[in-house]
């Protein structure tokens, strides 16, 4: 028995040498809640002591969104770390430390460099080989940033995919080159990826085709294409859906060596992986692109670079928002200003079907390149599917939901357009209820015929009282 009393008495004295060390350098910044937790009344007992972790006194701790104790659940799949932190009782520290249990989610966060990461512990980040981008958990924790480029495969949540020696451009290569690079789920619950363009420059399709470079995704679900990608992307997003099994996503860039073209060569795609409870970003299944946002812009790819590619037929989705009704697409924005909308169907002898800077609606004048909106297609150099304005020559604002977007012939061209969720009044007789909102809405409900029920709907509403 004394020999066993000497032995945890040693080891008492090397956790309180330990402690000691770490106490100086992790605790001083919480000095006013561990004083609390050396009062009195949290003296009795070790149960006591634990338990007044909730009592007003000690909720510094508790106050941040990624800091919490050891009884609490974190994230949609529970992810979390756990770090011991030491803190001082005065009348048992000659003996050792309480240890109190610390633990916070790994939630997004942004680094020092305006990069995102995910919290982690130092030691955990530097093992997982990650980069080290300032502090987060109040101080527990580090944004960890993980960056991947050419031949690396990673398996972290939020991690970038980049050019090597990215922001340098890639020197013109004399041969042909591929360069690899592999994602695998973080969990189990993972259904989706959504890759941000942060940069994104290869060389220009050539005729329609990405000929000369290009970004090809493969080892995703079979019913998720993503179309192989070229040229100025920089600031665009896609979508795509994840198999069942842990097989990893690849990610290959093709350059191709060929001095006639001239291109600046390097990207960086942020990954983010989702499951279907991360709202507002996880998006419905097959489609490419999703908006969450009330308004903004959407673009076709390489709108920068003045051609898109042939083949395409994708979604372009778009969140609902709560107490909109219907969403309308315009090429003018509010100053007037109008934005190149240019999708060109020819005949076999070369003409352009639709006139010269005039609008395109219906399956014989957009019979190749179109997008859909509400069920019908629109071409041209103007966007306009005639219900507000008959005259093809103007722009005229276009209600409806999602937009389908395909090609098919070998053009040039490329559209842009600007979307805005539309919020109609509620009827003072009736503020909780939106009778044209919800999913009362259908597909392919026009803009006039909206404020004409709503009209007659308030007036019969008016009538009754």
């Amino acid at each position: 028995m004394r020999a066993v009393t000497i032995i945890v008495l040693g080891l008492l004295l090397v956790v309180e040498t330990w402690g000691r060390g770490r106490w100086d350098r992790r605790g001083r910044s919480h000095d006013g809640a561990w004083r609390r937790l050396n009062s009195p009344t949290m003296r009795k007992d070790t149960n006591d002591l634990l338990y007044g972790l909730t009592e007003p006194g000690v909720l510094k701790l508790r106050r941040d969104n990624d800091l919490s104790l050891e009884d609490e659940s974190f994230g949609a799949n529970g992810v979390t770390t756990t770090f011991l932190n030491e803190a001082k009782d005065e009348e048992l520290a000659r003996f050792l430390n309480l240890l109190t249990l610390v633990r916070f989610a790994n939630s997004e966060c942004l680094s020092t460099e305006g990069l995102t990461g995910s919290c982690y512990p130092d030691n955990e980040c530097v093992g997982l080989g990650g980069l080290i981008g300032g502090t987060c958990a109040n101080g527990f924790g580090v944004c960890c940033v993980f960056i991947g480029t050419c031949g690396d495969r990673l398996q972290a949540n939020g991690s970038y995919f980049q050019s090597p020696n990215f922001p340098d451009l890639m020197p013109t290569p004399n041969q042909p080159q591929s360069c690899y690079f592999e994602i695998l789920k973080t969990n189990p619950w993972v259904t989706q990826i959504r890759l941000d363009f942060d940069f994104f420059e290869l060389a220009n399709p050539t005729g329609g085709e990405c000929q000369n470079d290009r970004l090809i995704i493969s080892g995703q679900a079979s019913g998720s294409p993503v179309p192989a990608m070229c040229g100025i992307n920089t600031g665009q997003h896609v979508y795509f859906d994840l198999q069942n099994k842990r097989t990893p996503v690849r990610f290959t860039v093709v350059t191709l060596s060929n001095s006639s073209v001239r291109a600046n060569r390097r990207w960086r795609i942020r990954l983010t992986q989702l499951n279907p409870r991360d709202v507002p970003l996880a998006a419905p299944s097959h489609c490419l692109q999703y908006y969450t946002t009330p308004s903004g812009v959407v673009q076709s790819f390489n709108y920068a670079g003045g051609a898109y590619t042939n083949n395409l037929n994708y979604v372009i989705c778009f969140k609902k928002m709560s107490g909109a009704c219907s969403i309308t697409y315009r090429n003018v924005n509010s100053t007037g200003q109008e934005s190149r909308f240019q999708i060109v169907n020819v005949e076999s002898n070369g003409q352009s079907i639709v006139p010269t800077n005039q609008a395109g609606a219906g399956v014989f004048n957009c019979p190749d390149d179109y997008i859909v909106v509400s069920g019908v297609r629109l071409c041209g150099e103007k966007l306009n599917d005639a219900t507000t304005n008959i005259d093809f020559t103007v722009n005229s604002p276009v209600t409806g939901i999602n937009v389908t977007y395909e090609t098919e012939r070998k053009q040039i061209f490329n559209f842009m357009f600007i979307f805005r969720h539309d919020f109609w009044p509620v009827h003072p007789a009736l503020p909780n209820k939106c009778w044209i909102c919800g999913e009362r809405i259908q597909l392919g409900l026009q803009s006039n015929y909206v404020r004409t029920f709503i009209e007659n709907l308030f007036e019969d509403l008016n009538n009754q009282n």
